[in-house]
């Protein structure tokens, strides 16, 4: 099976030059225009479709860098948001929250799939604000499965998760190479 390695932008949690040392016979890389690799890589910008081999890609805008991905494959739909989230700070300029919301929620309103696994921003630094992305996405789109990401290793946010959100499409992770397995 081919192996296609995508990355959102360039911060250092979403991006390393260590993926290049992957060893797989049949690697694919699409990387955020924001990306500067040596490696040969599919280099994309938002609010584009990207057909490579059997999959669909469409990127959106991120409200922070970058892109967010929904790829379609073998009659599946996911969503990577990269760092496109609601990022609504407790001391931030209140210009800059309304800005965070307008243009997440247009780019959430975009989205016409249904998803079959989506990855969505829970980040404690947001404090009582985290779950805003989480919320909106889930009274707006259709999701079979949700995957919380953005933890910072601190998967006691996954404890707290289960406590406020008692949604079963949740999938709670445990540690850091915690698997699920998906029904189509």
């Amino acid at each position: 099976h081919p192996l296609y390695i995508f990355n959102s932008h360039n911060h250092h949690d979403h991006y390393h030059e260590s993926v290049a040392s992957i060893k797989h016979p049949n690697k694919t890389y699409i990387f955020s225009s924001d990306i500067q690799s040596l490696e040969d890589h599919y280099s994309v910008s938002p609010h584009n479709t990207y057909e490579i081999d059997n999959l669909i890609i469409k990127t959106l805008f991120s409200t922070d860098q970058g892109v967010g991905f929904i790829v379609d494959v073998d009659q599946m739909t996911f969503f990577h948001p990269g760092d496109l989230n609601w990022w609504h700070w407790k001391d931030e300029d209140e210009r800059f929250n309304i800005w965070q919301k307008e243009h997440f929620q247009n780019a959430i309103q975009s989205i016409k799939e249904e998803i079959d696994l989506a990855c969505i921003v829970i980040d404690g630094r947001l404090e009582e604000y985290r779950y805003l992305a989480l919320d909106y996405m889930c009274e707006h789109l259709t999701i079979k499965h949700i995957l919380p990401i953005h933890y910072f290793e601190d998967y006691s946010l996954s404890s707290q998760l289960s406590l406020d959100r008692k949604d079963p499409r949740i999938c709670i992770p445990l540690h850091n190479q915690h698997e699920f397995k998906l029904k189509k």
